[in-house]
């Protein structure tokens, strides 16, 4: 019993080498967050709140508010989905042969954008609102989620889940998280979560993509009509 569980971990968590940068992420996303939990002057300074952003020019808060949570359970589950896309998106561009270098570069592109153009354009929507403040890894999460189903459009699980048996393609899996995340802004107005990120997030991640890999596009072309 203890040789089954022992080798399930090590498939679900691979070797440091093999994942250095998820690794990295995931251990500075989660001490700077448990930082937030007890220091309230981090907190403060780390925090997105539009209104500043454009009035005082906290500009970096774009980035920073991505590395604290409002609690536990918020951080975990956010770790929890990034690692397993991160994990995926890792994997896959190495893959591809990059250079470690494009690796590296690639990685930290789509954690740039997926975090700051979310933020930034949800703060021009709530710049006017004072109260207004958001934080979390969200953008980062659904971003990596975006990339690693769209990238390889036309991947499929080996065994297909019986859950979802209606899904088979990777594509069809961002298909239906793309109607979900863009109901819920709609369904949950009056949510405390910010739906908006999430769905932002996805499209960037879905976008770089594309501009990483543009051959993706003939694929699906082909898929749906030869």
């Amino acid at each position: 019993m203890i040789l089954v569980i022992l080798q399930i971990s090590m498939s679900m968590f691979p070797k440091i080498n093999e994942l250095p940068l998820t690794y990295s992420l995931c251990l500075t996303v989660l001490l700077i967050s448990i930082a937030g939990f007890y220091l309230k002057k981090v907190r403060q300074v780390l925090l997105l709140h539009p209104f500043e952003v454009f009035a005082k020019k906290r500009y970096y808060t774009l980035f920073t508010s991505a590395f604290i949570h409002r609690g536990w359970v918020h951080l975990l589950v956010n770790l929890y989905i990034f690692y397993g896309a991160a994990r995926d998106v890792e994997y896959i561009i190495l893959e591809e042969r990059f250079p470690y270098k494009m690796i590296v570069l690639i990685y930290a592109l789509l954690l740039l954008v997926s975090i700051i153009l979310p933020n930034l354009i949800v703060s021009a929507i709530k710049k006017s609102e004072l109260a207004y403040t958001t934080l979390g890894f969200s953008g980062a999460v659904f971003g990596f989620l975006g990339f690693s189903l769209f990238y390889l459009p036309l991947d499929h699980p080996e065994k297909p889940y019986k859950v979802l048996p209606f899904l088979y393609y990777s594509y069809e899996f961002a298909g239906v998280l793309f109607s979900i995340l863009t109901l819920m802004p709609i369904v949950f107005k009056k949510s405390k979560t910010n739906h908006w990120v999430h769905f932002f997030g996805f499209m960037i991640g879905l976008l770089v993509a594309i501009v990483i890999r543009p051959e993706l596009l003939k694929e699906l072309w082909k898929h749906f009509f030869n």
